[in-house]
């Protein structure tokens, strides 16, 4: 098992995910090579640099004051959640993302731009959610 965690870029705002997919994400990186054609010699694949750790999350945040007996963390706001998400989003800044196994290994501890996200109120009044979370690099450090 494991658990996944969001902050704000200073960690003055910590939320635990009360609902983890039932699958760790599937991470992705993408290689940037180059390739070209010389005029005698044909052609050539130059392998680059190792691209940003991209994955996304879907899930559901339980409807305010709803708990289900496989929730990691009761009496959520999903508000809290959605607004941790969208400020960063708005205000142009990164999650730090967590995902620790219970024996004490972490997955990710990184900074990722929020790429895309989506939810919406479902019919039981849970909000699904999608999103997709891409490695970040401050270029000025």
């Amino acid at each position: 098992m494991y658990d996944i965690y969001f902050s704000d870029i200073e960690r003055k705002k910590v939320l635990q995910l009360p609902i983890i997919p039932e699958q760790m994400p599937s991470f992705s990186k993408e290689g940037i090579n180059e390739e070209f054609e010389t005029y005698s010699n044909g052609t050539y694949n130059i392998i680059g640099a190792v691209g940003l750790k991209e994955f996304t999350l879907e899930s559901f945040l339980p409807k305010k004051g709803r708990n289900y007996n496989f929730q990691k963390v009761k009496n959520i706001n999903p508000d809290e959640y959605i607004a941790l998400i969208n400020d960063a989003m708005i205000k142009k800044k990164p999650l730090r993302v967590v995902i620790a196994r219970r024996e004490g290994n972490y997955d990710i501890n990184d900074m990722f731009a929020i790429e895309s996200f989506e939810w919406y109120e479902d019919k039981v009044g849970d909000y699904q959610y999608s999103i997709l979370l891409k490695q970040w690099r401050d270029y000025n450090v």
